[in-house]
């Protein structure tokens, strides 16, 4: 009886190892807006304010679905032994007028052909597997 309880235990210990930090949001996003910041590599002072102009609203639901999917398929990477400027943008999801979650956000270009998302609260970076067109 011992050793399936150890058994059970180090496969309990493994599975909790595993778990990845995948993105979800549990609610339901009515809008995405985009911000622009006005500076290449803000400030963590700007950054942190969030004070731009919103350049892009999404409310169509199907394409803020196949905006959350393409998210939640992307590589994760952690920040913690990282640094990286700030991103210029920021993207809010907001559920009927409430912010549910701003991360933010480098889109594809010259540099990187993938778009990727930060997390600062979380210490993660999200990278798409395709392109995310969410400035023009």
């Amino acid at each position: 009886m011992k050793p399936w309880y150890i058994l059970c235990s180090l496969l309990v210990l493994v599975l909790m190892g595993c778990q990845s930090e995948s993105f979800t949001l549990n609610e339901d996003i009515t809008q995405i807006e985009v911000i622009d910041l006005g500076e290449v590599s803000p400030s963590p002072e700007v950054y942190q304010s969030g004070q731009g102009e919103v350049i892009k609203k999404i409310t169509n639901q199907k394409e803020i679905e196949e905006i959350i999917k393409e998210i939640e398929g992307a590589k994760v990477s952690s920040l913690k032994t990282s640094n990286i400027s700030l991103p210029m943008y920021k993207v809010r999801f907001i559920q009927n007028d409430n912010l549910i979650l701003t991360l933010g956000y480098y889109p594809a270009d010259e540099e990187r052909e993938q778009s990727s998302l930060i997390d600062l609260e979380k210490d993660l970076l999200y990278t798409t597997k395709s392109p995310l067109m969410l400035i023009e």
